[in-house]
This record gives C-alpha cells, structure tokens and sequence, in this order.
C-alpha cells in the first residue's frame, strides 16, 4: 500500500461509510466495488479488510495485509480475461479454515474480464457464504457484471477523487513537479492509476488530440493526419479531442473552469469559431456512436480529419 494513496482513499466518502458499517457490525459479505480505477479499488479494499481486523483484534496482522504478505487474503486479477479454471483454484479456498485468523478474504479485480462461466461460479458462492469470509469485487460499472452478482452485493459507486488530491498524491509519491503531476492527472480524466500510467508513458493519444486541433486546416492535412490516426488508439484520441473542444469553448465564453487547466495557452491556440467547436464536437459525438457499430478505424479516422477541417472554416 502507498501512504499518499492511502491519505486519499481515507478521505473518501465511500469509505467512511463502509468504516462506519464495520464498526457497527453492519458490514455486508459480499461488496461490489465500481470506479475504472483498479489501483483505488484495490486500496479501498484493503483499507476496508485492516478494518475488518482491527476491529476483531487482530491489529498484529495489519501489516501483513499493507505488505501483501497475509496468507488468509487471495487475490484474482487477469489484464486480459479470468477464466471459470482460475476462479476455481481461488473458490477452492473458500471452503478451508484460515491460516493466520478466522477471517478470509477474497479481492477480484477487473471482474468485467470474467467470462460468463467465471461470473455464474462466483455467483454460486456468493449465494452461500461461509463465516467470516469477505468478498470484495471490482468492476469498472455494476453493469459490466450479471446483475444477479449485483443483486448479491453491496454495491459502492466510487465517484473520482478531486483532481488537486491525485496532483498532490502524484507529486508527493513521485516528486514530479506540479505542471507535469496536474498534466498526468488532466490526461488521465481523475483516475489515479492512469495518471501514474500518464507520467510514464506521456500519452501519445493525448498529444496527438492536441496535433489534429491546432494543425488540420486543409484536405492536405487530413491526408496526414488520418494515417497517424489510423495507428492510435482513436477511442483515447476521440475522448481527448472532446474534452479540449470543450475547454475551448468554455475559453471562448469565458464559462466555468477548464479540466485541461494546464494546457490552456495552447488550446487557446486552435483557430475556430464558435460554430465550427459545435460542429466539431456533434461530429465527435457521431465518430464515437460509429466506433461502437465496429465501423473500420481507417473511415473513423477520415471522418475526424474532415470534421476538424471542415469546422475551421465554419
């Protein structure tokens, strides 16, 4: 566990609650946990299970769940997909005693990667508790999960924590300087294990959002700049592009403050009227319906090239 995140996570509203229903005894067996931040899910979670000990006594072994050395929690995440095998080898756990304590504890993260197999097996137990066995699942949305999991879970819908909060974790836990940690966490919309991602990589989807708006003004920089587009990750380049057109209008009539806060020098830069932002932005919207119908990235990436020319001269 890292000190800073755990400073954030402690403030959160979601986690007071479920403090509060740990002390009261109130605490479900079975929590659903639903933010796209696996790393805040995962702190919460853990957070939660010290609780859980403290309460009952067992404060000696709180620092083996901060270490990741505490035998009596195991976790299940897959970055691609969980299969009904790999629930299994952790289910198979559920019916054994503990090792260190009385209290077991289960974490599945990224839930959403598990197949239909998976779900329905996890159901199975869920339905079934064993004494003192606590299930934590994390899902980006409790949609993304059967909603017969949902309905045996508590579910905690995790809003995003402030963007000065993950800044300040990112500058304190990484000693980056204020621009790049507020840039990091500008990219990464909020979210704090993408903002660490962003300070890594310096996303190229980012800056190329930021190159088709400035730079496309003719059919001959739609030509270039719809193949680099064709190489992106155009789901991130669309979110991105939205989100500045946004600011740029927010700019433009002097309205409530950026999220690219950062960068408004240089989206103040990007030459078009007011019609053409409109324009340009319902052609977003269009572009992102498209891409979920499975159009073909190249046509998308045409279509946005054009868009963006086509609403300069508006």
């Amino acid at each position: 566990m890292d000190k800073n995140l755990t400073q954030l996570v402690e403030k959160d509203s979601s986690f007071l609650r479920l403090a509060q229903d740990i002390d009261r005894g109130h605490f479900f067996h079975a929590q659903l946990i639903c933010t796209e931040d696996e790393q805040y899910a995962k702190e919460l979670c853990v957070l939660c299970m010290q609780k859980i000990l403290q309460k009952n006594g067992l404060q000696n072994l709180c620092h083996k769940l901060v270490n990741g050395t505490f035998l009596d929690l195991l976790i299940l995440e897959d970055p691609k997909s969980i299969k009904v095998e790999d629930l299994s080898l952790l289910l198979e756990q559920s019916s054994k005693k503990g090792i260190e304590s009385d209290f077991k504890f289960f974490l599945v993260l990224g839930a959403d990667r598990m197949t239909v197999e998976a779900q329905n097996k996890l159901l199975k137990t869920l339905e079934e508790p064993n004494p003192n066995q606590f299930f934590f699942v994390c899902v980006p949305s409790r949609f993304l999960v059967l909603q017969t999991i949902v309905s045996r879970c508590n579910v905690v819908e995790i809003e995003s924590p402030k963007k000065e909060d993950v800044s300040l974790f990112l500058q304190t836990n990484f000693g980056v300087a204020k621009q790049d940690a507020m840039l990091a966490t500008e990219i990464s919309l909020g979210n704090t294990s993408k903002a660490i991602l962003a300070l890594e990589t310096k996303s190229t989807s980012f800056e190329l959002a930021k190159e088709i708006l400035l730079k496309i003004n003719s059919s001959a920089d739609c030509v270039k700049f719809a193949t680099k587009l064709q190489k992106s990750d155009l789901n991130e380049v669309l979110q991105f592009a939205e989100f500045l057109i946004l600011d740029l209008a927010k700019i433009k009539t002097n309205s409530s403050k950026l999220w690219f806060e950062s960068q408004k020098e240089v989206i103040n830069q990007i030459s078009i009227s007011q019609k053409g932002i409109i324009f340009v932005y319902d052609s977003i919207q269009k572009i992102k319906k498209l891409a979920k119908a499975n159009v073909s990235q190249a046509a998308l990436a045409d279509k946005l090239a054009l868009a963006i020319a086509e609403g300069k001269h508006i």
